[in-house]
């Protein structure tokens, strides 16, 4: 099976993006030890403390679908009191083009 790369985009209410983050957080090293976890890294865009996003890599659909099982996940439940829009969720494909270490994820 191929890598699957995940874009989550979380648009956070004024004055909550500190706890939102601590939540998150808080499901970064248990995800980081789930078999298949190539890269799980979370952001915050540049100017915008309310929108954070989160890059993911896995080694297979199989593993990404392992991972939302995982009891640590139910933290993303737990966000939803402080998020100003629903979650946006990318599944993506790379495109190849240019030198192949650059041009993916």
């Amino acid at each position: 099976m191929s890598e699957v790369v995940i874009v989550v985009v979380l648009t956070i209410k004024d004055g909550e993006a500190e706890r939102a983050e601590a939540a998150l957080r808080s499901m970064i090293g248990p995800t980081h030890s789930e078999p298949g976890c190539v890269r799980y890294a979370l952001h915050r865009e540049v100017g915008n403390p309310n929108r954070l996003v989160i890059i993911e890599r896995w080694s297979s659909d199989d593993a990404l679908g392992d991972h939302y099982r995982q009891p640590h996940m139910t933290g993303m439940a737990e966000l939803s009191d402080l998020l100003a829009h629903p979650i946006e969720s990318y599944a993506l494909t790379p495109v190849p083009a240019g030198d192949p270490a650059k041009g993916s994820l």
